[in-house]
């Protein structure tokens, strides 16, 4: 394997850490990486009865309210699925709302693709669902994590414009969490090396450009 995550103790629980042994590791190494951990029993889960379990069928259940933009590569695999140009995609999936105020994030409460506490497009579902897991992760592990989210949802963010359905900035009356997520994400839409820019799938998309030097 060319990257592992590692249980590790932080803070009297069990959490992860992040291991990258290739630096021709891609994005798609590291979702190889995590997936196990989202059905495994041994670490702590913050979120879950007896903060134990999978995360399949959680009764808490981050997909019934979070704020979710989708990454590009998600976007391509979605709008292929469906049959949906741009246009098409943002018109069916995206909240109204939010991409009037400049942060094109999917319907949500619960989210559009949710059904019955099971995601409907497991095998697609964007960067952000793949990688985020109610568990611990040392410092350098949610460093990259997170890079690689804002980073991907950059690429969509930019492709959107692109194609002239979404402005160049922030609209006053977003939430505050909004505001947070789009100071990380909008660095990454108009920074010209980003490596999502273009990518259609994780394979593409080199890891080494997100690991903490």
């Amino acid at each position: 394997m060319k990257v592992l995550f590692n249980p590790v103790p932080i803070d009297g629980k069990t959490g992860l850490d992040l291991e990258v042994s290739d630096q021709s590791a891609t994005v798609a190494d590291l979702l190889d990486a995590i997936q196990p951990w989202c059905a495994d029993g041994s670490i702590h889960k913050q979120y879950l009865e007896e903060s134990r379990g999978s995360c399949e069928g959680c009764l808490v259940n981050c997909c019934r309210e979070c704020l979710v933009v989708p990454d590009i590569v998600a976007f391509h695999r979605l709008s292929r699925e469906f049959g949906l140009d741009t246009r098409g995609f943002i018109d069916r999936f995206i909240d109204p709302e939010q991409l009037r105020l400049g942060l094109p994030s999917l319907r949500s409460s619960p989210c559009v693709f949710l059904r019955d506490r099971i995601c409907t497009v497991y095998q697609s579902r964007t960067l952000i669902c793949r990688l985020y897991i109610c568990t611990p992760m040392t410092s350098g592990a949610s460093d990259v994590v997170y890079r690689v989210i804002a980073a991907g949802m950059g690429g969509f963010i930019r492709l959107a414009r692109e194609a002239g359905l979404l402005g160049a900035g922030l609209a006053p009356g977003s939430t505050g969490y909004g505001r947070l997520l789009w100071d990380l994400v909008q660095p990454e839409a108009v920074r010209p090396d980003n490596p999502f820019h273009r990518a259609s799938s994780y394979h593409e998309v080199p890891l080494q450009p997100f690991l903490v030097t």
